[in-house]
């Protein structure tokens, strides 16, 4: 099993447009073959910063995920709203 998180700054002000982007990602992903969790929020103590926390059986199934309509969709409207490039950590589990 593998989680990923991934950082999002946004620009000052652009949080409620996110979150309309974010909202529709988060539920159709949550379908999505492989995921064992998917969700976002916004950081404590860091303005203008959320993130996504997910977890997928494999990277197979991350891959696939990336490869979506919903994924490939939000994406670029995130990256237009974004103060920096987005941070993605891949995370391999030592239990599952």
């Amino acid at each position: 099993m593998i989680a990923v998180y991934a950082i999002v700054k946004l620009q000052a002000g652009k949080e409620g447009q996110f979150e309309e982007i974010a909202k529709p990602l988060i539920e159709a992903s949550r379908k999505d073959k492989g995921c064992v969790s998917y969700n976002c929020g916004k950081v404590a103590g860091e303005d203008y910063t959320y993130t996504f926390v997910e977890q997928w059986q494999s990277q197979e199934d991350l891959q696939a995920h990336m490869n979506t309509d919903h994924f490939l969709t939000a994406i670029p409207l995130i990256q237009a709203i974004s103060a920096a490039d987005l941070e993605v950590r891949v995370v391999e589990y030592l239990v599952d």
